[in-house]
């Protein structure tokens, strides 16, 4: 009798603790009225950005048209705009993505638009800098890949992600090591046998291995994140093909090979399938899923 009634006691002094925690979160309707209001404001603000940010392309394609601007010009104006004013509205984001941009997009950049001008994947003609890394590499590219990568990133944490993890990931050392390896390779290549190091079919390749792989490989754990890479890759679709449309049309840069899967028609042009493929549609997520896997949570 005795142990029953310690028993007892000791239970309820166990759960006087939850009791009081369950009292702390019960809200009151005021204090919920509240909360449901601030939500509503928030809500209300986010969709303001996402549309002044859907107005932001179709501006810089009349500006870039009209002006009959640089390819260097047009990026600041296509992807710029909206990362500059992302950039703005959540500078607690602006320093994560800045930092994988530029981990990520310089190296690749350099190693990508090396390799494409050798198998004349594509070509940008005329340099704003004027001057060519190694002779080929145009800084336009760089700077476009930077900007390219920074906006998608930014858009996506704040738009898709909510930001939920501002902290840089300390898998990001990986992407570091990767990049290492990656760039001796590439200088140890061009300075010792720099004709071998042409890859036919090069746009299909960097195509699957960097846009391709990291979305499928990231879908497959994590089947939910295909909601994130449609609502991502929408946006960045409408400023693909607006972008796409307007440096063929002043252009900014040409498909001079012949290593492509196909043609396609687009607008009075004629552009590679591996284009619309993975610049129109796989780019974005393989960014988003690389992202993911070096930089965040990974879901």
């Amino acid at each position: 009798m005795i142990y029953l009634q310690i028993k007892t006691h000791a239970i309820q002094l166990i759960q006087i603790p939850k009791k009081f925690r369950a009292f702390q979160m019960k809200k009151s309707p005021a204090r919920a009225s509240r909360d449901g209001k601030t939500h509503e404001i928030y809500l209300r603000k986010k969709q303001i950005d996402l549309a002044l940010i859907i107005i932001f392309p179709f501006i810089a394609t009349f500006l870039a048209l009209f002006f009959d601007l640089t390819f260097f010009a047009s990026t600041l104006l296509y992807y710029g705009t909206p990362a500059l004013y992302l950039s703005l509205r959540s500078p607690y984001l602006a320093r994560k993505a800045s930092i994988f941009a530029l981990l990520f997009a310089i190296p690749f950049g350099l190693i990508i638009e090396y390799l494409a001008i050798l198998d004349r994947s594509w070509f940008i003609p005329f340099s704003w800098f004027g001057y060519r890394i190694f002779g080929v590499i145009s800084l336009d590219a760089i700077t476009w890949g930077i900007l390219l990568t920074y906006s998608i990133v930014l858009f996506y944490e704040y738009f898709i992600d909510h930001g939920k993890n501002k902290t840089i990931d300390k898998h990001l050392i990986h992407l570091v090591y990767v990049v290492i390896i990656l760039l001796l390779i590439f200088f140890v290549f061009i300075t010792t046998r720099p004709a071998s190091f042409s890859i036919p079919y090069f746009y299909l390749w960097i195509g699957i291995i960097l846009a391709g792989i990291p979305a499928l490989t990231l879908l497959i754990q994590v089947p939910t994140i295909i909601a994130k890479y449609i609502k991502t890759s929408t946006y960045f679709f409408l400023i693909a093909v607006l972008s796409e449309y307007t440096g063929l049309r002043l252009g900014h840069w040409m498909f001079p090979g012949k290593n492509f899967l196909g043609w396609i028609p687009f607008m009075g042009f004629r552009i590679p399938i591996e284009e619309a493929v993975f610049f129109f549609l796989l780019a974005t997520v393989g960014i988003v899923a690389i992202y993911e896997f070096f930089d965040d949570d990974g879901r």
